[in-house]
């Protein structure tokens, strides 16, 4: 039958099918079907269906030899016009008909799109319905449903448009259709260019207001942010004002940071012999609000009796020390805002003349506490309180800081109110104190207001004040604020006042610390703060409390909060999840905070004594003030006291003792939180000053119970009744348990990795080595030790990082601040807590000597512990062996340690087991040293980037310079850059240089040089700090542009002809520009002569200065102008700056400075103002001798002057020979006839770090 003959096949039926048709076409699938046979089956009835429309499409077969899927293809007509057909092709897929088959459609080209979108739609939806079934005939017969349609409609419509003519209207639409999507392309480009056009002109605006912004830095840089011109001005303009070098920086009563240069309206507070103190404002420009007070101090030192010299040499270390002191900056010290030291204005040898120091400190709104007192004689005990924790805060910073002050009196406590309205007490720093013989600035016996109240250390002759003379004071401070400034007149020693006053058992306990005779057992202000009267609300005395006093057996149980049994701030918080560890003193438990849901490891100390849990709070104190995330974090810490557990025996046996029947069981912390509000941020301690280096450590304070007596140390008082004074602290029988609340982590430690074989994992062992020496790093940057680093003590998180902290045993004096001094017996209770610890002591722990250690210690206890992260260690006998042996002071590593493997780690365990602890490494000296490998994916993008760059050998190196040099160019950066060009010079002036250029040229020939180029791009120079324009190649070398022609002579001299000696060259330099632009270029001339010898330097020295008098004398202008030659020589100079005391690492930089001096409006003064400013930081003194040098005069002259002022020093024997060769070179201009005059200038400097011998400027 023909194609044309074939009539439409007719519809089956599922429901008429027979059983057999049904099961192979129509039947649903279910999970066991055979789905070769389906497709089969269904093959098979559609090719009895279709006949000839229907055709096979042969499979390939795959790498299996198992057949691919079924396809073929349909030819579906419409039965009314067989010439309406299309071709169906079918890909029957493994699961079909589970899932839906590949249909595809050819032949469409003939049928109208409406008819090609129905027939779409079939394929694309009806198969997603027919899931399950065989579908295919269903969907063939649809289709020929549609080409039926088509046929119809094409019967019906003979005389409408034909498919062509249609097709001809499509595209005639799509040529309109796209003509308009061109225009409205062209539109939006042409909006494109418009917005890129304002964009671009945004950012030049931007980038000009940048420029002038950075031209406007550049002119405040040189004033500490203060426009120079405008600075000079106010400060001109301003009657009465008193500059200061480097600005001072201040806030205004707003809080707000202001920068001035001087100050103004001295308004006088006080006068004394010596000293009178003034308020003064800061000059500031007009119209500025919020001016804060200040307060100036000015303070007469007299240098009559004393050696010039000697007195000089004081001066610079008093400044010095004022310059540390200026540093300092904490809530509780008055602000040092600047100084100014004055020399006399007579002669500078004059004897009598006294220098003034201008000391600028903070203005105390509020007074001090000596005219608070002189009005209200005592402070509550709820203020002292709080006013003694600050000054101690305060304290331990200034002593922390590596200073003492060394007359802490009332004068110098300040009172100030805050932005909250309390207020707040500060120490004043010891300005007076820092210089030589300054009035109220020595303390001795005869001096004293009160000798029997005179730190003990002070009473022998020349004695010198120690941090704890400090803290002696500020017991005194305490006395006074309790009982009057006249407290020190009433009562002979603080034993006395005990016994007279009666006081409360805590404060005696207090009082007894502040007032130890001996310094060494006296404790810092640090051990001091969690002393038991800052923690209760304990009265003065006894007497005051008689209204709270209540007997033991009607009073209920109290805790720590004051609170009735039923509350505990523990049992409130928490619920005990487990126990971690327990001791001697106490135990670890995992609890769970109820309100955060977060488990934390809770350590509970319980002591029938507060006294005894002192140490413990110091301790902890100071460990939370850690926050790594390497090192266990210390959250907080409080007491709580329970009553049960008081024994009958003591009970009975206070009945009779009237200290011990007022004891202050009842005294309330108040719900004190010794750790998370007691304020101490970015706290670090650094080693403990000189006069500690015997004391011993904070343990040995649990010795110092026994009976001393206290107050001058002349033993006025006897032991025996300070003994029973202090029976009823010591005597109660209450048990205080401290609880301390720390990060909780899994019991997984370091230690069960090594067991678990770490040493074979070697890139996991080099990152926990840098983690855990990153915390040791942390923890000993604030001056703690940790004296137990084992393997035990390393937690690991669930990050598999570790964290340094010590679960193991409730014992005090776990960290111990460095440097301490201590003998071995104080560790053995420590040592003897695990048998595996003793592996880890350092040599100078265990020495049985009483010795200085530090935190090399515990870098000995790394060093232990990266052996056994490297090596394996398989028995328990095998470990004990080795690791006694590596710890011996003469070792050999095992043979492991000599590969090339693990080579460097033995290299870094042979140092840190070095039993000299200078020869160990610190953990910071240790992460910079560059042993330890680097894993980029746990380092911060910019270090990885850094030693990439860092490496040219890296193979990532050339690729991160081809991708910077491949970066397409930007048109707004071409624009700015010609925006930013210098402008090319008029016609005239190019003739003008070309003229000069001639006539230069002329008079170097008739002096017998040769014009030599010069190298215009060279490997960037060392001698070159800033301003250089420095390039980078794509080969990643690092180049520059020439600062000036010297430097590129230099390069050449080497490699040219030995006679060349004189030489000229003309040429470009180029210096540095803002924000990426055109660098700057400047025209220079060089005239050189190189020297082979010394003999004939004086000679050539002289032509080049009669090289330049001719040029002089050949322009016009110059000619007419008064020039003369300044002549120095560059030991001159070095002598001048050694004589001025000017730092080895300041003299190069004050040399380029002074280079300006003289030119332009460069003056002395703003020559000071920059040396003086924080990045030179030349001392005032220096800066005063500097000025007496500035002078030029005669050869003769000039060397008297010289000798003058350096008569008597070291300095003036080297004057001779300077001048020696100096007069030689003046010979030779004369003999030259240079017709300017010739100066010696002592403080002439040109390009220092190029030349030596002679150098000369006009």
């Amino acid at each position: 039958m023909s194609p044309k003959q074939r009539k439409k096949a007719p519809r089956v039926k599922k429901q008429t099918s027979s059983a057999s048709d049904s099961s192979s076409v129509t039947s649903p699938v279910i999970a066991t079907t055979n789905y070769r046979e389906i497709h089969l089956n269904e093959v098979e009835a559609l090719r009895s269906i279709y006949g000839d429309d229907y055709e096979e499409i042969e499979n390939r077969r795959s790498a299996w030899q198992q057949s691919s899927n079924v396809t073929f293809k349909l030819h579906l007509r419409a039965s009314s016009n067989p010439d309406v057909y299309l071709v169906l092709l079918v890909e029957l897929p493994a699961t079909y008909p589970k899932t839906v088959p590949n249909l595809s459609l050819q032949k469409l080209d003939d049928l109208r799109e409406n008819a090609r979108s129905r027939i779409q739609k079939i394929i694309w939806e009806k198969p997603k319905t027919l899931l399950g079934s065989e579908m295919i005939y269903e969907l063939a017969v649809s289709i020929q449903d549609v080409l039926e349609d088509v046929a119809q409609a094409r019967e019906q419509d003979k005389d409408l448009p034909s498919l062509e003519e249609e097709r001809m209207e499509q595209k005639a639409a799509e040529i309109h259709r796209a003509e308009l999507e061109k225009q409205e392309e062209l539109r939006k480009q042409e909006a494109a260019h418009v917005e890129e056009a304002r964009a671009l002109q945004l950012m030049l605006e931007d980038r000009a207001r940048q420029r002038n912004k950075a031209q406007i830095l550049r002119r405040k840089s040189r004033t500490g942010g203060v426009d120079s011109n405008d600075v000079e001005d106010l400060v001109e303009n301003t009657p009465g004002a008193i500059s200061f070098d480097p600005p001072i920086s201040v806030n205004d009563t707003n809080e707000q940071p202001l920068l001035c240069r001087a100050v103004h309206g001295k308004t006088l507070l006080q006068s004394k012999q010596g000293k009178k103190t003034f308020t003064v404002r800061p000059v500031v420009s007009e119209g500025r609000c919020h001016v804060p007070l200040l307060v100036l101090k000015e303070i007469l030192v007299n240098e009559k009796g004393s050696d010039t010299l000697t007195f000089r040499e004081q001066m610079r270390s008093s400044e010095d020390r004022l310059e540390g002191l200026k540093r300092l900056r904490h809530p509780n010290l008055v602000d040092f805002v600047g100084f100014k030291i004055i020399r006399p204005l007579g002669h500078f040898d004059s004897p009598d003349n006294a220098w003034t120091v201008l000391a600028l400190l903070e203005y105390a709104n509020k007074g001090s506490l000596s005219e608070l007192l002189d009005i209200v004689g005592t402070v509550a005990v709820e203020a002292l309180r709080g006013w003694m924790i600050q000054l101690l805060e305060a304290l331990e910073f200034y002593h922390r800081s590596g200073f003492v002050h060394g007359n802490i009196h009332c004068g110098r406590i300040m009172l100030c109110r805050n932005p909250s309205g309390g207020t707040v007490v500060k120490l004043e720093a010891s300005v007076e104190e820092a210089l030589p013989d300054s009035p109220g600035g020595k303390r001795s016996l005869t001096t004293s207001k009160s000798p029997l109240w005179l730190p003990p250390e002070l009473t022998h002759e020349g004695a010198a004040p120690t941090m704890k003379t400090d803290v002696w004071d500020l017991g005194i401070i305490l006395l006074q604020m309790a009982f009057g400034k006249d407290v020190l007149l009433r009562y002979t020693s603080a034993n006395q006042l005990m016994i007279s006053l009666g006081l409360s058992p805590p404060l005696q306990d207090l009082l007894r610390e502040f007032f130890r005779p001996d310094p060494r057992k006296r404790p810092t202000a640090f051990q001091l703060q969690p002393s038991e009267f800052f923690r209760v609300d304990a009265p003065l005395t006894m007497g005051d409390r008689s209204s709270i006093s209540v007997s033991l057996q009607r009073r209920p149980r109290l805790d720590s909060f004051g609170a009735m049994p039923a509350f505990s701030r523990y049992h409130q918080d928490f619920d005990e999840a487990g126990h971690l560890g327990r001791g001697g003193f106490g135990q670890v438990v995992k609890a769970r905070n109820k309100l955060d849901g977060r488990f934390y490891a809770v350590k509970k100390i319980s002591q029938t004594s507060a006294a005894a849990l002192k140490d413990t709070l110091s301790e902890i104190m100071l460990l939370s003030r850690l926050n790594h995330p390497y090192v266990v974090r210390y959250y907080t810490a409080w007491l709580e006291e329970d009553f049960n557990h008081i024994e009958e025996e003591a009970i009975s046996s206070t009945e009779g003792d009237p200290f011990a029947s007022q004891d202050h069981r009842g005294f309330s912390t108040g719900g004190l939180d010794f750790i998370s509000s007691s304020g101490y941020p970015k706290i670090e301690f650094a080693a403990s000053d000189s006069e500690d280096e015997n004391e011993g450590t904070i343990s040995d304070r649990a010795n110092h119970d026994t009976p001393e007596t206290f107050g001058t140390g002349t033993g006025t008082e006897h032991s025996g009744e300070l003994s029973h004074a202090r029976s009823g602290s010591y005597g109660r029988p209450i048990l205080t348990t401290l609880y301390i609340q720390m990060e909780y982590c899994e019991k997984h430690t370091l230690r069960d990795l090594i067991k678990n074989g770490l040493y074979d994992d070697i890139d996991r062992s080099w990152r926990l080595f840098r983690q855990i020496l990153d915390g040791l790093s942390h923890i000993h940057s604030h001056g703690i030790i940790h004296r137990d680093l084992k393997p035990d003590n390393i937690f690991i998180d669930v990050a598999n990082n570790p964290r340094i902290g010590d679960f193991g045993l409730a014992t005090s004096g776990q960290f111990m601040t460095a440097v301490r001094s201590s003998a071995a017996a104080d560790f053995e209770g420590d040592f003897t807590r695990s048998l595996g610890t003793t592996y880890y002591v350092a040599p100078e722990m265990k020495s049985g000597l009483s010795v200085h250690y530090n935190e090399k210690v515990d870098m000995f206890s790394l060093g232990v512990i990266f052996f056994e992260m490297c090596h394996p260690l398989s028995t328990g006998m095998e470990r004990d062996q080795t690791l006694r042996a590596i710890r011996e002071k003469y070792h050999t590593l095992p043979s492991t340690f000599r590969q090339s493997e693990k080579a460097v780690q033995g290299q870094i365990i042979e140092s840190l087991l070095s039993h000299n602890p200078a020869e160990r490494p610190t953990a910071s000296e240790l992460l910079s040293s560059g042993r330890i490998p680097l894993q980029v994916e746990e380092e911060t993008f910019r270090r990885a980037i850094v030693h990439l760059l860092s490496d040219p050998d890296s193979p990532d190196y050339k690729k991160i310079l081809s991708a910077i040099f491949s970066q397409s160019p930007k048109k707004f950066e071409d624009i700015a850059w010609d925006m930013e060009s210098q402008t090319t010079p008029a016609a005239n002036e190019l003739l003008v240089q070309g003229l000069v250029k001639k006539r230069l040229t002329s008079i170097f020939r008739r002096h017998g040089a040769v014009e030599s180029p010069r190298q215009m791009l060279f490997p960037r120079s060392q001698h070159y700090s800033s301003g250089a324009v420095r390039l980078l190649d794509a080969s990643g070398n690092l180049l520059q542009l020439p600062f000036d022609l010297t430097v590129p002579n230099a390069r050449a001299i080497p490699r040219q002809d030995p006679s060349l000696e004189k030489t000229f060259a003309f040429g470009t330099v180029y210096r540095e520009s803002t924000h990426g632009s055109e660098p700057r270029t400047h025209r220079e001339v060089d005239f050189d002569i190189v020297s082979y010898n010394t003999l004939d330097l004086a000679l050539k020295e002289a032509e080049v200065i009669k090289v330049l008098d001719e040029i002089i004398d050949e322009f016009p202008p110059l000619r007419s102008a008064k020039m003369c030659f300044l002549v120095n020589h560059s030991d001159l100079l070095q002598l001048v700056m050694e004589f001025c005391r000017i730092t080895p690492s300041q003299i190069p930089l004050v040399k380029d400075v002074i280079s300006k001096l003289n030119v332009g409006k460069w003056t002395m003064q703003k020559i000071r103002s920059e040396l003086r400013s924080p990045s030179i930081g030349v001392a005032s003194t220096s800066l005063d001798d500097l000025a007496r040098f500035d002078f030029r005069d005669s050869l003769k002259e000039t060397r008297r002057r010289l000798q003058t002022i350096m008569e008597g020093t070291e300095f003036a024997e080297r004057i001779p020979p300077i001048f020696a060769r100096l007069n030689v070179l003046m010979t030779y201009l004369q003999s030259f006839g240079v017709k300017r005059k010739v100066y010696i200038n002592p403080l002439s400097s040109l390009h220092d770090k190029f030349y030596r011998g002679s150098c000369s400027r006009i």
